[in-house]
């Protein structure tokens, strides 16, 4: 396979997709799906773009087509044998475009100026998501940005799980314990819950100014989430006790009012870093 086609996004999953079905394959789709859309709305033409946490490869694959270059980050773990396998069809068959280096944002400090930086549902993930930030502002070029999207832990939810957040991680995993258990067995993601860091909003605009990293929260990024589930039938699957009241809400049209809402309210975080020329 050499240089996707921009709008061949849909071709590339079926090219991929197992013969027999992988319900685990299905939702890395889902998500890869979600982030083409949300990266193509911001990356410039002819980027030199860097991916933190590839995972599968799938987006990285797809971006190809729309920059100069990609370099996608994703380090060596053990579980999570359907990512495994796709990242290593990339790595083998992927667009001539595309690096795919077993290496964690943290050690990815010889090379910088990207034109443009993403990461989708990694930095809840990520050890000290403080020095991932500050290495995503320091690996742009100047006048450029990247564009974080993870969730918020301030709204008491942890959405990989559908649990809640009772008082903080550790009661919740008390409580939770089998469940969590169930999941990652099932899930094959061992060691999932772990590596929760439950970061917020209110942290990271805290540590944004402290650090002075220019950084802004997209206020409509709880929207389109809302939109999205609307359309996703795979995404009301995962989270079927919010089907009613979310479709409830959508079809009155009250969630297009969440933007005006305190980022404390809002589930899910698109944290866009730029730096000045």
């Amino acid at each position: 396979m050499r240089q996707p086609d921009p709008d061949s996004f849909e071709q590339l999953i079926e090219r991929l997709r197992p013969e027999n079905g992988d319900e685990l394959f299905d939702l890395l789709a889902a998500e890869a799906r979600f982030g083409w859309r949300e990266i193509r709305l911001h990356v410039p033409e002819s980027a030199t773009a860097l991916e933190v946490g590839a995972g599968p490869g799938m987006l990285a694959a797809a971006m190809a087509g729309e920059c100069a270059s990609v370099t996608a980050l994703e380090p060596v773990a053990d579980g999570f044998s359907t990512t495994t396998r796709l990242l290593a069809f990339f790595e083998e068959q992927g667009p001539d475009n595309l690096t795919i280096l077993r290496e964690r944002l943290e050690d990815h400090t010889e090379r910088g100026g990207y034109d443009f930086i993403w990461s989708v549902n990694v930095f809840e993930h990520l050890e000290d998501w403080r020095t991932g930030l500050t290495a995503v502002s320091n690996l742009l070029s100047p006048g450029s940005e990247a564009l974080i999207l993870c969730p918020n832990y301030a709204v008491p939810y942890e959405s990989h799980f559908n649990l809640p957040i009772l008082i903080n991680k550790q009661m919740t995993q008390r409580i939770f314990a089998k469940t969590i258990a169930r999941f990652e067995r099932e899930g094959d993601c061992a060691g999932l819950w772990e590596s929760l860091n439950m970061i917020t909003s209110g942290k990271v605009r805290k540590y944004a100014r402290q650090s002075g990293i220019k950084m802004t929260f997209d206020r409509d990024m709880t929207t389109r989430i809302l939109d999205r589930f609307a359309t996703d039938p795979s995404l009301r699957d995962r989270h079927r006790w919010a089907d009613g009241l979310i479709g409830f809400v959508h079809a009155l049209g009250i969630h297009r009012l969440w933007r005006h809402l305190p980022m404390m309210f809002h589930p899910y975080m698109a944290i866009r870093v730029s730096r000045p020329d």
